[in-house]
């Protein structure tokens, strides 16, 4: 089997929302033999900066000197991307002996039926004890308690935010989101959490060890955090933060911009710190090294260029807030978004734009821009436009921007995938007429 067609049968196994539970992915791992269980796994939960905590908590272990692996969601431009080991994407070779076993696998059970996230979940534990990792950290794709991921044991785990989203099948409410995340809960061992309110007040009902995470009052339960964050603005693009805790306290820049990345990078150190014992340098370091494009990522400054993947509510308005510390002129919003996103409280929680271009990114979920232009005229934008593809829309904004203004990319991280794949194009096609 060659790779392209290894990974067109994992692609093509499609989504399962319908279903929502652990099972299929439980008895494929079975069928592998549980590699899941030779390995140390941290799952982290959260409705908006899992995949960045993820990515900063893999950073300060990979510099406290351990092979850790990582899988996350969704992927940028290669599928690759979702399962890495010390930044090194999973081998073509890893994923056609993969679909080898499952091929087998399918054969055998005729009456099975993975998505395919269920199957990239047990490509992921395959690979990182294949490959005998430290530690593996899992980034959980929908909720906690039935999400693929959930098949682990964990030996950390932590929950980011809470904010609604997916309601039809995690429930309609900040506390029934927070119940389901809840349950990523470590059998033995402290939840970690940057949720606060009702949410936190929740999240101890399921489990009664928890850590938190926050810059002030958590809950009526919890007076002060057990790790405060202090954020201490920014310097030149990077973003100063304190954490302090009662027997540690590290101050560091952070390469991954936004405000509320300080929160995630909290959690971060706190659940390094649970599975091994990191010196401050490897913690600072490490936190200051982590990158992960696509979340508020700068790239460009004459216009100031933003690409963010927020993709519901509690994330538009946590960019928002960070757009408050950039001085610019005008601001054009490109906006592209799936179908099944709340598009009116994603485009409430967004500044005013003077000018915003709806599009269409490359994905067959993706809502129509002709759609989201009425949403934002509804929601009392006036100065709305409509272009077929991100790449037209982007085109048409830097036209229009002075060197003074903003142009931030927002909505989906397939939008953000197109503009960075563009990039990518731009710049081999240059290289190859410079030859």
């Amino acid at each position: 089997m060659r790779y392209s067609e290894a990974a067109d049968l994992l692609l093509n196994l499609g989504r399962s929302r319908e279903r929502f539970n652990i099972n299929p992915t439980a008895d494929l791992l079975t069928a592998l033999q549980n590699p899941h269980k030779e390995i140390s796994i941290i799952q982290i939960a959260g409705t908006n900066g899992k995949g960045s905590t993820a990515k900063m908590t893999e950073s300060v272990l990979r510099e406290a000197g351990f092979d850790v692996g990582l899988y996350t969601s969704p992927h940028l431009s290669d599928f690759r991307e979702r399962i890495q080991i010390n930044g090194e994407w999973i081998t073509e070779d890893g994923i056609i002996n993969f679909t080898d076993h499952l091929q087998n696998y399918l054969k055998s059970n005729t009456t099975v039926s993975l998505s395919f996230f269920e199957a990239t979940t047990a490509l992921a534990c395959w690979y990182f004890a294949r490959e005998q990792v430290d530690i593996a950290i899992l980034e959980v794709g929908l909720g906690g308690k039935h999400d693929a991921t959930s098949v682990v044991d964990p030996i950390a785990s932590g929950i980011t935010s809470v904010s609604l989203e997916h309601t039809d099948l995690l429930g309609n409410s900040i506390e029934e989101i927070a119940r389901d995340q809840a349950h990523v809960a470590p059998s033995d061992g402290p939840l970690v959490t940057a949720a606060s309110g009702q949410a936190l007040n929740v999240i101890t009902e399921v489990t009664d060890n928890v850590v938190t995470v926050g810059e002030e009052k958590c809950s009526k339960y919890y007076d002060e955090p057990d790790v405060r964050v202090r954020y201490n603005g920014r310097d030149g693009i990077n973003r100063k933060i304190t954490l302090q805790a009662k027997d540690w306290k590290v101050s560091t820049k952070l390469s991954l911009l936004g405000r509320y990345q300080a929160q995630n990078a909290g959690v971060a150190a706190v659940l390094a710190q649970q599975v091994a014992n990191i010196s401050n340098r490897d913690l600072e370091r490490g936190l200051r090294t982590a990158h992960w494009p696509g979340r508020f990522e700068i790239i460009g400054q004459d216009p100031l260029v933003i690409l963010d993947g927020a993709h519901n509510p509690g994330a538009c308005e946590s960019v928002a807030r960070s757009l408050e510390e950039f001085q610019f002129d005008s601001l054009y919003i490109i906006f592209g978004a799936m179908k099944d996103k709340d598009h009116y409280e994603m485009i409430s929680a967004l500044p005013c734009a003077d000018q915003v271009i709806t599009c269409q990114p490359e994905s067959d979920h993706a809502e129509r821009p002709s759609i989201l232009r009425d949403v934002f005229v509804q929601a009392g934008i006036k100065n709305v436009s409509v272009e077929q593809t991100t790449e037209k829309a982007l085109d048409q904004a830097l036209r229009l921007a002075n060197t003074e203004d903003c142009v931030i990319v927002i909505g989906s991280l397939h939008i953000v995938a197109d503009v960075r794949q563009g990039r990518i194009d731009t710049l081999a096609s240059k290289e190859n007429h410079d030859e």
